[in-house]
């Protein structure tokens, strides 16, 4: 599996892709490949139509134990330990594993705080 990073950050680009980072690294697909207004998305349910046509659903929870068991790698989103010039947190996406981080997208690589909720992709059958 390739383990993509973000290349673009809130400090540096006014916004990052660590999601898009995410998905690439799941669905082991290049980043190029991932729709820009997926890349743009704001911590928002991203618009993941796209990853239907690859057979894949998209899930959305916010308890790790409803992951489905068939799912071994997934999107975990929370506080990623920086900050907005306001003081607000900023949100950040990793990849994890029931065993905890598995890849953060991030040239810091330092994970995120706890996490808030979690985005999965599960074989359709196509």
């Amino acid at each position: 599996m390739m383990k993509t990073d973000q290349t673009k950050t809130v400090d540096l680009d006014g916004w990052g892709n660590c999601v898009t980072a995410c998905v690439a690294t799941i669905l082991n697909i290049h980043l190029h490949d991932i729709p820009e207004e997926v890349q743009k998305d704001r911590f928002r349910h991203a618009d993941y139509s796209f990853v239907e046509g690859l057979g894949y659903s998209v899930g959305f929870v916010e308890d790790i134990k409803d992951v489905p068991e068939s799912v071994e790698l997934f999107i975990a989103i929370g506080n990623g330990g920086r900050f907005y010039d306001n003081g607000k947190p900023i949100k950040h996406a990793v990849v994890w594993s029931r065993d905890g981080m598995y890849h953060d997208p991030h040239i810091s690589k330092s994970g995120i705080e706890s996490a808030e909720r979690f985005e999965y992709f599960e074989r359709t059958g196509q």
